[in-house]
């Protein structure tokens, strides 16, 4: 059998998260936003894969194991936060998941509960047990590294050039990217570790707020109200009638 090179696996992996996450958080898989999600996830593939292919092949091997492992309690620990509070975790809240440390129970339990979601998260690493010896982790050498240097490169630029299209909409993707605060949103859009990837850059370097208003034209010229003209404030009373009843 042909062996699997690093890079198809942290992708085939991480796809099969973002998918998975994308059904349980947002609540749905087929639309265009998945072409967004797999050219924003080339790059961290290839990433990984070059982390992978500079040691030797049994510390590539580890290095395999662990990042793999690592990236799949991520996720998981994403869909808990999710479910705990129903929104995503940001490292602008922090201290939000410091507090839910202190209640283990209540996170137990929502492992408890959702514990068939959390085994199926768990079917890349699976994957990995069974046919680690078919993935390629011998140590690239100096060609091999540069080579794959730019292609981490190009894919990265391609993620901008995917957000030109529509740049100047008040919705378009490049300003959900750049300054629309909408996490589940993004997340939809772009994928969770691309969220992350946004969240920290926001964190660190601030961004400002774009708001999308839901009607654009009624708050730039909001409908005028009719005015309502109202007439003297008099009633018809008949005095001589209520004078002829007191008197009878």
């Amino acid at each position: 059998m042909k062996k699997i090179y690093p890079f198809t696996f942290y992708l085939l992996e991480i796809l099969f998260l973002e998918i998975v996450c994308k059904y349980l958080m947002v609540g749905q898989v087929i639309n265009s936003s998945l072409l967004y999600i797999l050219v924003f996830t080339i790059p961290v593939a290839l990433i990984l894969s070059f982390i992978t292919s500079i040691f030797k092949d049994k510390l590539n091997k580890i290095i395999l194991f662990v990042l793999s492992f690592l990236i799949i309690l991520y996720f998981e620990f994403q869909y808990i936060f999710y479910n705990l509070f129903s929104v995503a975790f940001s490292f602008s809240t922090i201290e939000l998941a410091n507090q839910a440390l202190d209640f283990t129970d209540i996170i137990i339990d929502a492992v408890t509960k959702n514990i068939v979601q959390v085994l199926i998260m768990f079917i890349p690493f699976v994957l990995l047990i069974i046919f680690n010896k078919k993935i390629n982790t011998n140590r690239s050498n100096k060609y091999q590294n540069i080579s794959l240097l730019l292609l981490i490169i190009m894919s990265l630029l391609t993620t901008k050039i995917y957000l030109l299209p529509n740049k100047d909409e008040p919705n378009s993707k490049y300003n959900l990217y750049t300054n629309i605060d909408d996490q589940m949103r993004i997340i939809d859009e772009f994928g969770l570790l691309t969220y992350t990837k946004v969240d920290i850059s926001r964190v660190l370097f601030g961004y400002e707020v774009n708001l999308i208003p839901t009607d654009l034209d009624q708050i730039i010229d909001p409908p005028t109200q009719e005015e309502i003209t109202y007439g003297a404030n008099v009633e018809d009373i008949d005095f001589d009638s209520l004078i002829s009843g007191e008197t009878s």
